[in-house]
């Protein structure tokens, strides 16, 4: 199962890992690294074949990973410990793991003990870490028969001791016997160990050790012994916390002068997690030393809160810095998401496993204990290492892959963060077989770089890798200028924020009540886009957002998204005005799919901000501008959390500011912001700096030019670096019925304040860089014949241009083929086209376009109505109207949506069978505005009635759009079909 969502800051390091669950860490250092054995922690499901809290007896294999700068780790896999397949098949599971190693006559032996649950202790014998084991005693070390063992109620949870002498000790046990024994249940035991690892030389003794639980740990420190356990949870209840100086659920140690007693409590060592993260649960632990520094090794439940928050017992490792004082004692350490430190770079011309990261995504490990590689489960998956040291650089990499798909895969490699161009890339063909790969790189690499794996499609599997040290530097990724026109897209996509990932940009939008909805663009150059995806197919599903009589949520829906990337995952947030919600949505792929959330509270215009030390804050408001830190899962404000107002605007009447977009650059943090001239209406870009968060932010407007279009300003959107370095502002300016259209232009920092534009002007031209000039973009307006092919559940997925009208109802549409068509079915009456259901939209094209489409409208009732529209409040639209059996073509306009919501019927003129081809053409040069309505007779077009007069209002808030729609004033169920629609932007009309 895939649990590779990232979770952590660049300056976080715990957990140990994030690709997959694991618990109960017991180190041992061997060879120069550590390695921890842990409890082999898998997804259960329930009966119903749903995942279900941790069953713990069916853990049967024993995690085991290791690293040699307590940062970058290397997963082993697993040690098929228990059950039918497991080495000592006899055991029914494999949990609490330990293992030690011993100088024997016959060499180096690796003992591994775990539990059979609570039954008792087993061993397996190996001759490396990793093994093989095998299973020489075949029955439990120590179980409830053995002496003085009966009434431990667990008789698991084992740590080894081998002293200097050779001499080796055993403790384990756990559990309370019955409710008057918290304070002194006396479950824990020591006993030595025979000479042979696998057998008992003497009685087990008891430990008296205060509210003791489970979780034995013993150490040697100088002359004294310090065994550590788990307190139980009853220390509160009876009042001790304060006397005892330890809480439940804690990491308790104890010294004595022998390995077998007497003890004397000597204070915590560690809290329960849950007192730091909010997420309390088992507590187990390891204390283990490693170049020079103590270190506590112990499991979180914090991992499985932040991906399946309603399941429990998912455990993941966590380790940080134990601090010994010269008295012996030790201080109790906070668990923290920071960790330890890097302790070393890694080599990046060493042989370097492809099964040793710092985090990934979309991942897991395959392959046999000891010969793991890194595969990736999705498109999209990716594996990072941490602080890779190149020196002076390197010009090839060397790796080591296969890869199991059906079709050509791309396997890209960044040296530079999750933002930055790939320094190599390569194409992967399918096989099955291991090849190794040499690849010239294409940027420079010098220093000390994290490095990333990024893998294009399911089942990449990457062994091993190293770079090449090069006299000469290496290629640099070659970069072509583009020149073309500001307006981009020439089409409504309002509230840009772009970000860049490697050579793409990418840019989120507003939709409004649109469905699916917050489309996703995607470019190259800054100049050219196409609609990558959507974050949606449908929000809440509440009545006015599925149309429902005559709720709407015209004007309202999603707007404002806040676009972040960080850490391998894509963030979005934004509101939606009819829910009263902050929507924020994740995905480790920009195509999805993306998982839904909230975030308590309401933020107007938000912005989401990453800063460097891994706080996340959003910034939001009208006219008062505020700052607001989230929690770590970035689900509602941080308990406590940096809360401030940081820009305030007063005396503006029109248009406060609002539109929140917060970056940082050189250290120093922008706030970029819309307003309008307070002496009349014109947007206005404004931008605020500070060189801290808690300080003061000055600014002013930045950028009050209208490009010589009826004083329309252009102002709101985002701001990205480009491959070449230079930065460009992404805004939009209004351009009438058509919409909000982005408009792009050069910017540069001077003196802490950004310069936009040209001369304080938005360039007729504009030049960027590119890696990929011949790029052929998918059109924004897609004509569509509606030949699909259908999924394995009969469904089609439409060409990502299409929206529907609020949510659709699945039910009542379909594609059909031979001849290849969609169809409405209607299931309600309505009084005017803006109630319809399934209305199939595009957006309308600048300066000029036109669409078409064929309706067949045998299958209406009387009453309906079914064709081509202008959508928007002031709508127009020409249909196939079936009336007391006949059929007509029809015009309705609305021109005033209060006076005449029905509209108007401007035209009707009766047809010769029920099917006629239908065109509506749209003309918005300098606010012209107008749509014109045609229908096909014969072999001509005519025009039906006169042009109809569009205007963008609130009432929508979006751009106008061409519609395809039925919908029924009189009985349900008719249907009409649509065939061979197309689009086309034109620079002009045709006479």
């Amino acid at each position: 199962m895939d649990t590779a969502i990232s979770r952590r800051h660049m300056d976080e390091n715990n957990p140990v890992i994030t690709h997959r669950f694991s618990a109960d860490p017991c180190a041992l250092v061997y060879g120069g690294r550590v390695y921890l054995y842990m409890s082999g922690d898998r997804l259960c499901r329930g009966a119903n074949g749903e995942y279900c809290d941790n069953a713990y007896e069916s853990i049967t294999g024993i995690s085991v990973i290791s690293s040699a700068d307590m940062v970058n780790w290397t997963d082993h896999g697993e040690i098929k410990a228990a059950g039918a397949e497991g080495i000592a098949s006899w055991a029914v599971s494999a949990i609490a793991p330990c293992c030690v190693v011993k100088n024997t006559p016959s060499g180096e032996r690796f003992y591994l003990y775990f539990s059979n649950s609570g039954r008792g202790i087993c061993v397996l014998e190996g001759l490396s870490p990793l093994g093989p084991f095998t299973d020489t005693l075949k029955v439990p070390l120590v179980s409830h028969e053995t002496e003085n063992c009966a009434d431990i109620p667990w008789v698991f949870d084992p740590s080894v001791l081998i002293d200097d002498d050779g001499q080796a000790y055993l403790y384990f046990g756990g559990g309370i016997p019955d409710d008057d024994c918290f304070a002194c249940p006396l479950t824990s035991r020591v006993v030595r160990l025979g000479s042979d690892m696998t057998s008992l030389c003497g009685i087990p003794q008891a430990i008296d050790a205060p509210y003791h639980f489970e979780g034995s740990g013993i150490n040697k420190i100088g002359k004294t012994y310090y065994f550590s356990y788990c307190s139980n949870w009853k220390v509160v209840r009876d009042g001790m916390r304060d006397k005892l100086g330890f809480g439940n659920a804690a990491i308790v140690y104890m010294t004595a002068p022998t390995p077998m007693g007497p003890f004397r409590l000597g204070g915590m060592l560690l809290k329960n997690p849950g007192d730091n993260f909010g997420c309390y649960g088992k507590n187990h632990h390891s204390i283990f030393s490693y170049k020079g520094k103590w270190y506590i090794a112990y499991h979180t439940e914090i991992m499985t809160h932040e991906l399946y928050p309603e399941l429990n017992g998912y455990r993941s490792p966590f380790i940080n810095e134990l601090k010994v004082n010269p008295d012996g004692t030790i201080d109790c350490c906070d668990a923290t998401r920071r960790g330890v430190a890097q302790l070393s770079p890694v080599d990046a011309y060493a042989e370097n496993s492809g099964a040793c990261i710092y985090d990934g995504a979309g991942i897991c490990m395959s392959g046999k204990t000891g010969e793991t590689a890194v595969e990736s489960l999705r498109a999209g998956g990716w594996s990072m290492v941490k602080g890779v040291d190149f020196g002076k650089g390197a010009d090839k990499l060397v790796l080591s892959v296969s890869y199991s798909g059906k079709k050509n895969a791309r396997l890209m490699v960044f040296a530079d963060g999750f933002d930055a161009l790939p320094c190599a890339e390569i194409e992967l063909k399918p096989s099955q077989e291991t090849e190794e790969r040499t690849i010239e790189l294409t940027c420079d690499t010098a220093g000390i770089r994290n490095v990333r794996f990024a893998f294009g499609e399911k089942g990449i599997r990457l062994a091993a890798w190293r770079f090449v040290k090069g006299d000469k530097p290496p290629k640099r990724q070659k970069l072509t200028e583009v020149t073309g026109e500001p307006l981009l897209t020439c089409a409504d996509f309002p509230d840009p924020d772009v970000i860049r990932l490697g050579d793409a940009y990418y840019m989120a939008t507003t939709t409004m009540h649109f469905m699916s909805g917050c489309a996703i663009l995607k470019s190259h150059d800054l100049l050219h886009w196409e609609i990558c995806s959507h974050v949606f197919s449908s929000l809440d599903n509440t009545p006015a957002q599925c149309l429902e009589g005559a709720q709407n949520i015209y004007g309202k829906g999603m707007w404002a998204a806040s676009l972040r990337y960080r850490a391998g995952t894509f963030y979005i947030t934004f509101i939606a005005n009819d829910t009263g919600k902050t929507y924020i949505y994740r995905a480790e792929d920009i195509r999805g799919p993306w998982r839904a959330g909230t975030i308590e509270g309401f933020y107007y215009d938000n912005s989401l901000f990453f800063d460097d030390d891994g706080r996340a804050f959003i910034v939001h408001g009208n006219t008062t501008i505020r700052l607001t830190e989230l929690n770590e899962e970035l689900t509602a404000p941080k308990e406590n959390g940096f809360d401030t107002v940081i820009v305030r605007e007063k005396g503006n009447s029109i248009l406060g500011y609002e539109g929140s977009h917060m970056y940082k650059f050189d250290g120093r943090y922008y706030l970029f912001m819309i307003h309008s001239l307070p002496s009349r209406w014109r947007r206005v870009q404004a931008c605020f700096s500070s060189d801290s968060l808690e300080g003061r932010f000055t600014g002013g407007d930045v950028l009050t030019d209208d490009m010589g279009y009826f004083d329309q300003g252009v102002a709101q959107g985002g701001i990205v670096r480009a491959e070449d370095g230079k930065w460009y502002a992404v805004l939009f300016q209004d351009r009438g019925a058509v919409g909000r259209i982005p408009v792009l232009m050069p910017m540069r920092f001077e003196a802490g304040r950004p310069v936009l534009g040209v001369c304080g002007k938005v360039p007729k031209q504009v030049s960027v860089m590119t890696s990929r000039p011949d790029y052929k973009y998918s059109p924004i307006w897609q004509s569509d014949d509606f030949n699909y092919v259908p999924d394995k559940n009969g469904h089609c997925e439409l060409k990502n241009a299409w929206e529907f009208n609020h949510t659709p109802d699945a039910s009542l549409w379909r594609i059909e083929k031979e001849p290849s068509r969609f169809v409405i079915k209607t299931g309600k009456l309505c009084t005017n086209l803006t109630q319809a259901r399934n209305t199939l939209t595009q957006r309308a094209a600048y300066p000029c376009c036109e669409a078409e489409v064929t309706v067949d409208g045998s299958a209406l009732s009387n009453g309906d109505f079914a064709g081509i529209c202008a959508l928007q409040g002031r709508f127009g639209q020409i249909a196939v109207k079936k009336q007391d059996d006949e059929y007509f073509v029809s015009l309705i306009l609305r021109d005033d949506a209060e006076m005449m919501p029905a509209g108007t019927e401007a035209a009707c003129v009766r047809l010769r069978r029920s099917s006629v081809r239908l065109r509506v053409r749209f003309d918005f040069r300098d606010l012209t505005d107008i749509a014109t309505f045609y229908y096909r007779d014969c072999d001509s077009w005519k025009q039906l009635g006169k042009p109809h007069q569009l205007r963008f209002m609130l009432d929508h808030f979006t751009g106008c759009r061409v519609g395809l729609f039925a919908y029924s004033t009189q009985s349900i169920g008719g249907e009409a079909a649509f065939m061979d629609f197309t689009i086309s932007a034109l620079e002009s009309l045709e006479v």
